[in-house]
């Protein structure tokens, strides 16, 4: 009985630990993520912008955080890669909408379209 009691739990220990080995390593991700940011914006606003961009994206794909995908638009536009820049734009407007509701509305109120 005592041994079936132990295999039994057996898979919640192991979930157990797995989840208490990971969120050392999410902290970890989040200062990289935010070192990155910090490097490519260094980069960007001394006009390097090859570099600036791909240290952006690479932050971007560790701990995405909303106002990421302008920054990186704008370092894309910069750089001349208009296309790219658009779809940055474009995804930071997404995120936007889905955190305070339609973007058109809220530029519309301040701007007066």
């Amino acid at each position: 009985m005592v041994l079936s009691r132990f295999r039994r739990s057996i898979p919640l220990l192991t979930a157990v630990g797995l989840l208490s080995l990971s969120v050392p390593v999410a902290a970890q991700d989040i200062a990289t993520a935010e070192a990155l940011f910090e490097r490519g914006l260094a980069d960007m606003q001394a006009g390097r912008y090859e570099t600036g961009c791909k240290v952006l994206a690479e932050s971007e794909r560790i701990d995405p955080q909303p106002g990421t995908p302008f920054t990186l638009a704008a370092c894309e536009a910069q750089w001349g890669r208009i296309a790219t820049a658009v779809a940055h734009f474009k995804d930071y407007l997404a995120r936007l909408d889905q955190e305070t509701g339609p973007a058109g509305a809220v530029f519309g109120a301040q701007w007066h379209f």
